[in-house]
């Protein structure tokens, strides 16, 4: 993102996911146009007086042949790009009619989302494609008696539906986070979920498998690049904006934004609360989990105000199991 460019007018669009059996929709960018030969999902500019589900219903029919309805919103993306700002209002949905084909002579494919990461997209679009293998809940891996006892508490968490995991050494040695870690990535795939690891990027070394690394907002500060290879996952934790926009710029995939609410653990910290939050995540271009006071329940009010979702561990972690 060209942070330091100068900022133009925005150019509002419409960016529609169209959905089947696991594959999405993709045209490519013809040579004739800006970003030629990366591939796209379709959409186009918002007209004025138009909302962006009309103009997807629009754009939809007149560039891939297809009737669409029951769009529903995935995220915002501002992007600056040396010349131009667009704003992108990214919608989802499984519903239409038609097979879609290049009504303008572009090439339509079906992709699965498994391999979409392999296509080569807008810079802008980095933040859409995190944004679709990702759930509304992120565990944060709670207390636990011994490692038999945190691997079953994992277990029913994930034979409940957890998609998205996050394991902390919590006191634990090296060698004893280590040989748990393994065990818990084993069975996260197993569940086909992703587990990331709250750790120094280093640990990565030692835990190939994991799917990528949670920084504290103090870690992160440490780096100006992408600690971690692109084809794992990167997740920072931040307070403001100013720290969101600088975990985006140094090539997070996921930001943690708290405290949304009070907590019992920083009463004396004012949170953000959740137009504030919808204020900054206005202003960033990658998913964004709402911390801190979450409950499970919260999701959907999260979501609302341009979230992911939220990262909890009550309701979430399994209580003591005997």
């Amino acid at each position: 993102m060209a942070q330091n460019a100068q900022k133009t007018p925005w150019i509002e669009v419409a960016i529609g996911i169209l959905q089947r059996d696991g594959e999405v929709c993709l045209s490519l960018r013809q040579k004739h146009q800006h970003l030629a030969d990366l591939w796209e999902f379709p959409g186009g500019k918002i007209e004025p007086n138009e909302l962006p589900e009309q103009a997807l219903v629009r754009e939809f029919h007149e560039e891939v042949g297809v009737k669409t309805e029951n769009w529903k919103k995935l995220m915002t993306v501002p992007w600056h790009y040396e010349k131009v700002s667009v704003r992108l209002h990214v919608f989802t949905t499984q519903s239409f009619n038609g097979e879609p084909h290049g009504k303008e002579g572009q090439s339509v494919e079906w992709c699965p989302m498994s391999q979409l990461r392999e296509r080569s997209f807008p810079e802008a679009n980095r933040g859409i494609l995190a944004a679709l293998s990702l759930p509304d809940l992120y565990l944060t891996i709670g207390s636990f008696e011994s490692d038999e006892d945190c691997l079953k508490r994992f277990e029913k968490a994930l034979e409940s539906g957890v998609k998205l995991a996050q394991f902390k050494s919590k006191g634990l040695s090296e060698a004893e986070f280590v040989a748990l870690g393994e065990k818990l990535i084993t069975l996260a795939h197993n569940h086909g979920a992703k587990l990331l690891l709250n750790a120094q990027p280093e640990v990565l070394s030692l835990l190939p498998d994991a799917d990528g690394i949670q920084l504290s907002s103090k870690q992160a500060n440490a780096y100006k690049e992408r600690p971690i290879s692109s084809d794992k996952l990167l997740s920072v934790s931040t307070h403001n904006l100013e720290g969101m926009l600088a975990a985006m710029e140094m090539g997070a995939d996921i930001l943690q934004l708290s405290p949304i609410k009070y907590t019992s653990a920083h009463p004396d910290i004012e949170p953000i609360g959740w137009q504030g939050m919808k204020t900054f995540i206005d202003e960033v271009a990658i998913p964004v989990y709402a911390l801190g006071g979450m409950k499970v329940s919260d999701a959907q009010e999260a979501r609302l105000h341009g979230a992911q979702g939220v990262v909890v561990t009550k309701g979430l972690w399994p209580d003591r199991l005997s």
